[in-house]
């Protein structure tokens, strides 16, 4: 059987970035996340920004100009931050600087903002937006998400396809014990709303309340069916789904080589999963781990220049760390628990070694 093409050039990318991985000395990424806001008009219930409020800043058209100048070569902008990106006045005028620019955005929205005078304002440069969305159920969605209304996210959603067929639609899904049993379901109505694909990821920033709603805490063989189910309604409704592994499993992580996260002060980190400020407690099947999230400032825009950061002693000490613990596996979810209980401090970016995202965990 031939592979599709979309798996080819995802293999041609992946052995791509594996020999970039093998130096340590890098050129300017040709990506970046980018922090465009810290306001948010919905209190969800898995967010995080119930325990850590993320800056309450947007990121403006000046600084914009400011971040961009330190990327010669880039290309493509991650926009996010924590927030809601259309509550930012000057969000229209940076994606029309990145279009004059040739750089393409990604932009992930809760939706509820997203009507049909937004849609058309967007620039040609925003050419890939994610709409959140958890249930096919309008007050299971409620429940989810406070103060949403899921039919005008859904008309928003279908607009947008309508008004914009150049920029390409993903409904996101962020898995827990109350929608895994809807999966099937969430795949139907991507389908409705006219999306390339569902993406379904897990509950990041685990907090103790947070970390009750992870699928870690339900029997395996449910999920495993839940899923079945969801891949079977993909292949019958033609849309691509994208699922995270049921345990545990190998991740690579490309961020220190790729796509640096970059606040709206200027900040520098390795990775958007690192970016928020205070240290961090992480929770994981009722397990907590301090991230050291102070370890992971590398620099600021606005005070150095990118290209030295970039590769300073401490950013390729982070890079062979990474690669150097490139994690094995699948493990159950108690044995990734066992591991992070076994974890120690034992020196700077050694979180890396049991980051939840790089097991496929979060996120």
């Amino acid at each position: 059987m031939v592979a599709p093409a979309r798996q080819v050039w995802s293999y041609i990318k992946r052995k791509v970035h594996r020999l970039a991985r093998d130096h340590e000395y890098m050129r300017s990424p040709h990506s970046i996340d980018l922090e465009v806001t810290g306001y948010c008009n919905l209190r969800c219930k898995m967010c995080p920004r119930k325990v850590v409020l993320p800056p309450q800043r947007h990121l403006t058209l000046e600084q914009f100009g400011k971040i961009s100048s330190h990327f010669p070569r880039l290309k493509r902008v991650n926009l996010i931050g924590g927030g809601e990106p259309l509550l930012n006045p000057d969000l229209v005028p940076i994606l029309e600087r990145a279009c004059s620019m040739g750089v393409g955005a990604i932009m992930t929205t809760n939706g509820t903002l997203l009507d049909e005078a937004a849609a058309r304002s967007l620039p040609r440069s925003l050419r890939w937006v994610y709409v959140s969305i958890d249930s096919p159920h309008p007050e299971a969605y409620g429940q989810l998400r406070p103060g949403a209304d899921l039919e005008r996210v859904k008309a928003n959603a279908a607009g947008l396809n309508r008004l914009r067929p150049d920029i390409h639609l993903t409904v996101q899904c962020v898995l827990m014990r109350e929608n895994v049993h809807d999966l099937a379901g969430m795949v139907r109505l991507a389908r409705g709303l006219g999306a390339d694909a569902l993406s379904v990821i897990q509950v990041a920033f685990t907090t103790a309340e947070t970390d009750l709603l992870h699928v870690a805490h339900m029997d395996a063989g449910v999920v495993g069916q839940c899923f079945a189910a969801a891949r079977q309604a993909a292949t019958e409704s033609g849309v691509d789904l994208v699922l995270p592994a049921l345990n545990p499993s190998r991740r690579e992580c490309f961020a220190p080589w790729r796509h640096p996260y970059i606040a709206a002060d200027g900040g520098i980190r390795p990775c958007c999963y690192l970016c928020r400020p205070p240290d961090l407690p992480e929770w994981y099947l009722g397990t907590q781990v301090l991230i050291p999230v102070h370890q992971y400032s590398m620099g600021n825009l606005f005070q150095d220049r990118f290209d030295r950061v970039w590769n300073t002693r401490r950013f390729r000490a982070l890079r062979r760390l990474v690669r150097e613990t490139e994690p094995k596996g699948p493990l159950s979810p108690e044995g990734l628990n066992r591991l992070r209980k076994l974890w120690l401090d034992e020196g700077e970016f050694s979180y890396c070694s049991i980051c939840l995202y790089r097991w496929g965990a979060a996120c």
